[in-house]
């Protein structure tokens, strides 16, 4: 995700909205500097990028030479493996060396940026166990045994052809049809959005299989909150504002969250 991009397009949405006609709308146009961090995390990546940008005013050009921040100080925490500073390398890209993530740890990012300390935690979760996964109604329909701390959803994808190595795929749903989770659960049920009518009879040359994600459970609040587009006089707060980032610090906005995702082709008719 490029989160430079979305607030800049985000940003000029939120005015223009918020103006009877767009012609009384001046060149001076009120601006916030806003800290940007991106990072997802998954058991078996090692040495995962996170990028830290800024916001620029909306009548410029988007420019990554404009947003990229070069001169972060940060690093990541784990209990059990200690502390990775990130380097930058390029582009407001940072990474750490030798870091290798695991299942079911928890991770800490802390940052300076520009005198602002910015800090975010999250849980790493295990590949999903599926106990079923079934065709309902056009929608793929799973049941995922829960764990505490972790949130799910799923997406339906299209394989082409037969092979069961490496499929290509020929299509997979573009967003979520809603993350699902509570700690009183021990099975959570999930489901994909409308798969196209043409893929759901049977077909020698496609097959439909669905993959599943396991989030930290702070991605729930985020998803059900990414859409929001109302105007107000503050347009983005740090964690619970108008989107619930996962990330705090003053004028800050982001998500560094843990996640694990599996494909799974046993599907029910």
């Amino acid at each position: 995700m490029k989160l430079a991009k979305i607030t800049y397009l985000l940003s000029i949405l939120l005015i223009l909205s918020s103006c009877e006609e767009i012609g009384i709308i001046e060149e001076d146009l009120p601006y916030v500097n806003l800290y940007e961090v991106d990072g997802q995390i998954s058991p078996g990546i090692k040495d995962p990028i996170i990028n830290f940008t800024k916001s620029i005013p909306i009548n410029e050009k988007y420019d990554i030479n404009k947003t990229a921040l070069t001169d972060v100080n940060t690093y990541i925490w784990s209990e059990e493996q200690g502390i990775f500073n990130l380097k930058h390398i390029g582009n407001g890209a940072y990474k750490p060396t030798n870091l290798y993530i695991r299942a079911n740890a928890i991770y800490e990012l802390f940052a300076d940026i520009e005198g602002t300390r910015v800090y975010a935690i999250t849980k790493v979760p295990a590949k999903p166990q599926i106990l079923s996964a079934e065709i309902d109604q056009g929608r793929i329909v799973c049941k995922v045994a829960a764990k505490q701390g972790e949130v799910y959803s799923c997406i339906y994808v299209v394989l082409q052809g037969v092979s069961v190595g490496n499929p290509k795929i020929k299509l997979r749903e573009k967003d979520f049809f809603s993350v699902e989770g509570n700690v009183s659960e021990s099975v959570v049920e999930i489901r994909t959005g409308e798969i196209p009518e043409e893929y759901l009879t049977a077909s020698f040359d496609t097959r439909i299989a669905v993959e599943v994600y396991a989030w930290d459970k702070s991605y729930k609040a985020y998803f059900e909150t990414k859409d929001n587009n109302k105007p107000i006089d503050d347009i983005f707060s740090q964690g619970g504002g108008l989107i619930n980032w996962n990330v705090y610090g003053e004028n800050t906005i982001g998500l560094f969250m843990g996640y694990s995702t599996i494909l799974y082709d046993n599907i029910k008719n």
